[in-house]
């Protein structure tokens, strides 16, 4: 057996192993939310993604935007247009697998739509 399907074989016995533990199996997908531009506010999304993370551990919630205190994974944008270039650029590197965004501005639509985007890698 060479080297390679051992190390192969060690990743998937460790990854069953970890999955009964937890009970969870599969990497767990994350999701981003970006802050700025809600009319609920920033302490409020904050509230319902902390909510979110606890009741389903094994979803990881991201949050873009500042001006906030939790203990989730956040990534620093100081206004609407950042919150939303973070977002492409996480969801692009596929550090989030899905997204959900206030007022973002699509090319392919003429106005500009309060809108919630779920998408997919």
């Amino acid at each position: 057996m060479t080297d390679g399907m051992k190390a192969a074989l060690a990743t998937m016995f460790q990854t069953v192993a970890d999955g009964l533990e937890s009970g969870s199996f599969g990497q767990s997908p994350t999701i981003g939310l970006t802050l700025a531009g809600s009319e609920h506010g920033a302490d409020e999304l904050v509230r319902g993604a902390e909510l979110a993370q606890q009741k389903y551990p094994d979803v990881k919630v991201l949050l873009i935007g500042s001006g906030v205190e939790t203990t989730l994974e956040r990534v620093e944008a100081q206004n609407l247009e950042e919150c939303h270039t973070v977002m492409e650029r996480l969801l692009a590197e596929k550090r989030l697998c899905r997204a959900q965004a206030a007022k973002c501005f699509w090319p392919r639509q003429p106005e500009r739509l309060t809108r919630i985007v779920w998408r997919q890698w």
